[in-house]
This record gives C-alpha cells, structure tokens and sequence, in this order.
C-alpha cells in the first residue's frame, strides 16, 4: 500500500499524538486530510459542517415559499448546482439550493402521484438506496474532488428529466390556472393508464377541487403561527419539532462520525444503505397488511431497537471494550442509524395526518427548517467525547428517550383516521380576538367538501 504522511489516528484527540506518522493509505481523501485538519483540528471540520447546514434550513424556508407562488416544477429545475472551487462558501450555496429541492420534493412527489400507490413508493424510492449508491461512487472516486463533480455530473442530468414532468395539477388549481390544470390532468389519466374520461368530467372535477379549497380557508390566510394556535396544535408542533431535532443530531452524527467505526467506511455506508431500504420495503408490506400496526407502534419498536444499541455501545465504551467488541460495537451503531430512517418516515406520515389541511404545508415547511437544524447540530455530538468519551451516546440515549416517552404520550395514533380539511373554531383559537377570522363554510353542499382530485389522479 502507499505510505502516506498522516498524523494521527483521527480518533485520537491528545494533541501530543498528532506527530507525523507513516501510516497506510485513507479510505477516502477528505476535506479534512487534503488540508491538514486532523486530531484536535478536527474540530473546525465538524463547525465547517455545520455553517453549510445553515444553507439548508434558508432554503428550505425561501424556496418552500416561492414554490407556494411560483409552482413545484420551475422552482425545482432551478435548484440543481455544481460545487468545486471555495469549499466551504460554495458548499453552504449548494446546500441552499439542496434545501430548497427537499423543501418541494415531497409535497411535489405527493401531488403527482396516484392515492394508492403513494406509500410503497416512498418506501421503496427512498433516500436509503441512494446512500449504498454514494458509497461505491466514492469508493471509485477516491477523493472528494473528484466525488464533487461525479455528483454535480450526476445532478446536471437531472435537469433534462425535469422537462419531461408535469407541474402539481393542485397549485395549477389553487392559483386559477384550470386550462392548465385541465391539461395535465387528462395527460396524467392516461399516462396512469386510468379509464378514458371526457372533458366534462374533468372540468368538474376542477370545479369540487375549487370549492373544497374554498370550504377550508374561507377567507382566511394562514400562516406559520397558526401552528400554535390552539393548545393541540402546539403540541403536536412541539413534539415532532423534538422528534425530528433529535432523530436528526442522532443519525447525522453517526453520518458525519463515520471514519471512527471500525471496518471499511464504504461497506459501513452500503450496509446501512441496503438494511435500511430492506427495513422499510418490509414496513411498508407489514403497515399495509396489519391495520393495528399504525404510526405509534413503528415509534415505540424503531426508538427502543435504538435505546438498546445505545446502551450497548454506551457500555462498550465505558469498559473500554472497543478493541475486544468492535464488531458488536459496528453493529450497534449501523443499528442505531438503520432506525432512524423509520423515525422519519413515522414523523413525515403523522404529521401530515394529524395536521389540517389549511396549514400542513405550514407545519411541513416548519418541520423541515427544525429537522434542518438538527442537522446542523450533529457534527458537534462528537465534539462531547472530548469531555467524557460516552458522552455522545449518553446524548443520543437521553434523546431517542425523551422522545419515544413525549411522542407516546401526546400523540395520538393516526393510522386510517380522515385528514382534517378545516381548522379548529374560531372561539378555541388563542389568536380568535386580534386576528378573527371569517369562513365560507355553509356557503357550499356538504358532498362538495371531498375533493374529486383523487378520482382521476
């Protein structure tokens, strides 16, 4: 193997062991290798991280809205972006722009996809598989240089794609494009292979779509506050904000702490990758067969298989078993991050469930800002070692617990109850006083509050 000048061992953090060291060639060359950032000055990485993050939670907020205004297709063909030069600036711009393509993709993914098959293939088409696919890219890549532009290659091909989908026959409808809408919906039947349907059909369909809208907002506007307007709503806001905050330091901790597990980065990453999907294509089947397996339950199993592992790892550690243990030690941190992805599929559904109709892209939005922010936390975790060497994992177990005992506690099962399409009274409202509203809501028949959306699409 080639021999390569490398300090030290970037577990170690005694500054004293950061003498320069033949050691065998890294896995991967990293941001941190290529300009000496090693040992104690490791630390200046995992901030690095953390500033970029800052991209994310801005454009998750600024591009959620202009697709609000705008529509979900443009605004999403204008977020692919290409990082090579001035790391740290352009990686944070980037970020902004991959922000702003989670924002939109799954409310997006949502519209455009048929009732019926929208939770396998979430399941299936996941970001899970993506992360078995990143590792042997960087596997052939070697170093991030070169991964950077293979996926900015990658992301460009996106583009063309794009061309090809049809904008959220939803927002066309919502913002009085019905000719538009009209298009699309006919061209969605038939791509679906759905029955031939004429175009009164269709215009009808437009017009229930209209008047159900109109039946949910009245004349009102809602806006993020709303999600703490009555005492319900802010604690569900509450509880998934933890729930996802935590679920996000926990996983993308371990993600960006990779390098300290033993064995090979890249098989670590495509184990993970292949499990998680395999995990979740089985929940998917077992939620679509057992009805009394709904959204709590998936929470109480997904966070306790993650408490025991923590503990596991928590104890190695403290006996300073890690050498004689490493194996259970791999194990039980892959464990910890295979399972956070069924805490976020848990959130995602829940959420949007239990949330009314008028503000769910309020709370969706406001979600991911606090699930981004998460994010920009988790390259800290680690940085507790330097305290208590089990400190990380006692953060994770203080956190995945407090969640599962919250998130039991407070929220209610939502497996197979009707989406709520109207906000609380005006009277249970904490803001009825300064901000009193008026609805529309005996202004049209009840049968016309249910959308027809979901017959032809």
């Amino acid at each position: 193997m080639v021999s390569v000048e490398l300090p030290c061992d970037p577990n170690e953090t005694n500054s004293s062991s950061c003498t320069s060291l033949s050691q065998p060639q890294p896995q991967f060359y990293s941001v941190n290798i290529e300009f000496g950032y090693v040992c104690d000055d490791t630390k200046y990485i995992k901030l690095s991280i953390s500033y970029q993050m800052i991209g994310i939670i801005v454009g998750s907020i600024l591009f959620g809205q202009l697709s609000d205004s705008f529509g979900r297709k443009w605004v999403s063909m204008l977020i692919k972006s290409l990082d090579l030069l001035m790391y740290n600036s352009r990686r944070a711009v980037a970020l902004f722009f991959t922000g702003g393509e989670t924002a939109i993709f799954l409310v997006f993914l949502v519209e455009n996809l048929p009732k019926k098959d929208r939770m396998w293939i979430n399941m299936v088409i996941s970001w899970s598989p993506n992360i078995a696919v990143f590792a042997c890219l960087a596997y052939f890549c070697e170093n991030w240089r070169t991964l950077a532009i293979a996926i900015g290659v990658i992301t460009l091909l996106a583009i063309p794609l794009s061309l090809f989908i049809h904008e959220s026959p939803r927002w066309l409808i919502q913002k009085g494009k019905t000719d538009e809408a009209h298009e699309v919906i006919k061209k969605l039947v038939t791509f679906n292979n759905g029955p031939k349907i004429s175009d009164d059909v269709v215009s009808d369909v437009i017009s229930k779509e209209n008047a159900a809208a109109a039946i949910s907002a009245g004349k009102t506007n809602f806006y993020v506050y709303h999600l703490f307007c009555t005492a319900q709503l802010t604690i569900y806001t509450l509880i998934f904000s933890f729930s996802y905050i935590s679920t996000s330091i926990v996983n993308y901790g371990i993600f960006f702490n990779m390098a300290k597990l033993p064995g090979s980065v890249y098989a670590n990453n495509i184990f993970i990758g292949l499990t998680r999907w395999i995990a979740n294509s089985s929940v998917g089947f077992i939620d679509y067969k057992l009805k009394c397996f709904g959204r709590k339950p998936l929470h109480i199993i997904s966070g306790g298989i993650i408490v025991i592992a923590v503990i596991i790892a928590l104890s190695i550690i403290q006996l300073e078993k890690s050498e004689e243990y490493a194996n259970v030690m791999r194990i039980s941190v892959l464990t910890i991050s295979i399972m956070t992805s069924h805490l976020y599929i848990g959130n995602n559904i829940s959420s949007n469930e239990l949330f009314p109709t008028p503000i769910r892209n309020a709370a969706f939005s406001f979600l991911q800002v606090v699930n981004r922010t998460g994010v920009a936390i988790a390259p800290q975790l680690f940085l507790l070692g330097a305290y208590w060497i089990a400190a990380p994992y006692l953060a994770m177990l203080l956190l995945v617990g407090t969640d599962l005992a919250l998130y039991q506690i407070f929220i209610p099962e939502s497996k197979g109850r009707p989406l709520k399409d109207s906000m609380p009274p005006v009277e249970e409202r904490f803001f009825s006083k300064k901000f009193k509203t008026t609805s529309d809501e005996n202004k049209y028949p009840k049968d016309e509050k249910k959308c027809a959306m979901e017959s032809c699409v």
